[in-house]
């Protein structure tokens, strides 16, 4: 799935091509990835807890070594 369609799952408006674009740059930083991307890409778009949850959920699977 792709992170623009997960608006209406429990979001008003989904990631924007420009917030993308400012994690990578963030990640390309050396800072931890995990903290960076939850700063740039799932703090801005929902205040609510359990999607929140979810969204870092998800965070953890793209971690994951395959």
């Amino acid at each position: 799935m792709r992170a623009r369609e997960l608006v209406g799952n429990g979001l008003f408006e989904g990631v924007s091509t420009r917030m993308l674009i400012y994690a990578a740059r963030l990640v390309g930083s050396g800072k931890p990835a995990r903290e960076l991307l939850e700063a740039a890409l799932i703090d801005p778009i929902t205040d609510d807890p359990n999607v929140r949850a979810t969204l870092r959920g998800l965070l953890s699977l793209i971690e994951a070594p395959a």
